[in-house]
């Protein structure tokens, strides 16, 4: 397990987790947060094959076995995309949590695709090519930077859109204004 850790230095500056009703970790605000098995631990290489299994539990969201890991995204779009889907799909409002990796120096952080060559496996697709993480255990209430809602969320999108469709239809009544001030010349 110790060879397969992250090292902090490699990790991205932030992190996302995004917590849902069917979240197998829990968010409370003064703690941070758990996964629901917070006790299993892998250290000798003689305990690889249950390692390996706890990681393709994790994965197999049909799975009722506790895990004792907590997905996490280096892509911020992504995990408020992830957020979105999942209000729209349980309906219940989701969150959005970001991560300090500098408050995570004595966690366990492992990167899933990094795992899944180094102990052959597979990961599932929606798992491959992603920046998706594992971090054991726990996530602590001080390395949370920020909380946003799924809320939050859809609103800093619409009124990004709105910026930027404001800036095309201005950038356009500018050229046509250039473009009649030419033609009267």
């Amino acid at each position: 397990m110790n060879e397969h850790r992250e090292h902090p230095s490699a990790l991205p500056r932030l992190l996302y987790y995004v917590s849902h009703s069917g979240s197998q970790a829990t968010f409370a605000p003064e703690q941070g947060i758990r996964a629901r098995d917070t006790q299993s631990y892998f250290p000798y290489p003689n305990m690889e094959s249950a390692f390996v299994k706890s990681l393709q539990e994790h994965f197999n969201w049909g799975s009722s076995t506790p895990s004792p890991y907590i997905s996490v995204m280096a892509n911020k779009v992504h995990a408020e995309n992830w957020a979105l889907d999942c209000e729209a799909r349980t309906n219940t409002e989701t969150y959005v949590h970001e991560i300090s990796k500098r408050k995570l120096m004595t966690s366990y952080v492992f990167k899933a695709v990094s795992l899944a060559e180094a102990l052959h496996f597979q990961l599932p697709r929606r798992a491959r090519n992603k920046s998706e993480y594992l971090v054991l255990h726990r996530i602590p209430r001080k390395a949370i930077v920020r909380s946003r809602s799924s809320i939050e969320i859809r609103r800093g999108k619409i009124a990004l859109f709105l910026s930027l469709t404001w800036l095309f239809i201005a950038s356009h009544i500018l050229l046509l204004g250039i473009f009649l001030v030419m033609a009267g010349a």
